[in-house]
């Protein structure tokens, strides 16, 4: 199945709404975008899960970037793994 849209969200979004669109999608992770659409961080339902439920977070009011890493790994097309 070819993949045809990309979802992303903001650092300022909620929690809630970051959740709400992994479920309805059927995804586990999204790409967090800044302003200028540069990935900055990847946040997973797992994430969600730990830093919001297990830390007893409220789930509304809870942005993003409050559970963010602030860092995504990348690498160079050059780079050997």
């Amino acid at each position: 199945k070819e993949c045809s849209e990309l979802f992303v969200i903001s650092p300022s979004a909620s929690i809630q709404d970051a959740a709400a669109l992994m479920a309805s999608k059927n995804i586990g992770a999204l790409p967090v975008v800044d302003d200028n659409g540069r990935a900055i961080d990847l946040i997973s339902e797992r994430r969600c899960l730990r830093k919001v439920l297990a830390k007893d977070l409220p789930v509304e009011g809870t942005t993003v970037a409050e559970v963010m890493d602030r860092g995504m790994p990348c690498a160079d097309i050059m780079m050997t793994v």
